[in-house]
């Protein structure tokens, strides 16, 4: 998940390793919170979904699965971090 909503509060959380953007939101400031994150430097887009997600197609019903269903996030959100590329740390020669 890369939303987190706790209490009524938003906060970013990154796809690609544990970080998380400092400050968390209110849910009606969602688009204030996309607005700061994009300016410190966070990559936030639309993913691809697929079209079927589950086993329908193969099986006639979908899988079973315990606790609450959840919806896939259609957005991806990558930290400064994750996008800097990797530093060279000498030849393996």
């Amino acid at each position: 998940m890369t939303v987190a909503r706790h209490e009524g509060r938003l906060q970013l959380c990154c796809d690609g390793c544990p970080a998380s953007f400092p400050e968390t939101y209110e849910a009606e400031d969602f688009a204030t919170m996309i607005a700061d994150a994009r300016a410190a430097g966070w990559r936030i887009v639309k993913r691809q979904l697929p079209a079927e997600p589950d086993t329908r197609g193969l099986f006639g019903r979908a899988p079973r699965i315990a606790g609450p269903r959840r919806k896939p996030e259609p957005y991806s959100h990558t930290c400064p971090a994750c996008l800097a590329p990797a530093e060279p740390h000498g030849s393996l020669l």
